[in-house]
C-alpha cells in the first residue's frame, strides 16, 4: 500500500503489550521525505478494510506515542482516538469553555451572596442610625 510512493525503509505495527492485537498504530519510514508527504497527501482520511485511515508525518514518533498510551491506558480505543488538531483542540476548547462556566457560576454565586449580605448589613446599619437619633 505504501510503496506506491516511494522506497520504504522500515514498517513497524504497533500491538497491545499483553493481548499481542494490533492496536490499528504503525510506523512507515520512507526513504525519502517526498515519499512520505505524498504517502500523506494520498492515503490521509481513504478508506482500508472499512477503517479510515489517518495518515500524518510525526518526524520524533512523539504524536505516536501519545496514541500508543491512550490505547494501551484505556483511555480510548482505536476508533475513538483523537486524530488531528481539530479534534485535540476542541476537546481542550471544551473543557476550557467548561472550566470558564464553572469560573462564572461561582463569581455569580458569590456575587449574590455578597450583594444580600450587603444589603442586610445595610439595612442593620440604618435601623441602627434611626435607634441613635
Amino acid at each position: 500500500m505504501c510503496r506506491k510512493f516511494g522506497a520504504v525503509d522500515e514498517v513497524e505495527i504497533l500491538l497491545h503489550p499483553r493481548t499481542r492485537k494490533h492496536l490499528g498504530l504503525a510506523r512507515v519510514l520512507f526513504a525519502s521525505p517526498r515519499a512520505a508527504k505524498d504517502s500523506v497527501r494520498h492515503l490521509h482520511n481513504t478508506s482500508v478494510m472499512g477503517n479510515v485511515i489517518h495518515a500524518q508525518i510525526d518526524v520524533k514518533g512523539q504524536q505516536r506515542m501519545k496514541l500508543y498510551e491512550l490505547i494501551v491506558s484505556g483511555s480510548c480505543t482505536p476508533q475513538t482516538v483523537p486524530t488531528g488538531p481539530d479534534q485535540a483542540e476542541t476537546g481542550v476548547l471544551a473543557a476550557l469553555v467548561q472550566e470558564m462556566k464553572l469560573t462564572m457560576q461561582r463569581d455569580l454565586n458569590r456575587k449574590m451572596v455578597e450583594n444580600v449580605a450587603f444589603r442586610a448589613f445595610d439595612a442593620w446599619w440604618e435601623r441602627k442610625e434611626e435607634q441613635v437619633k
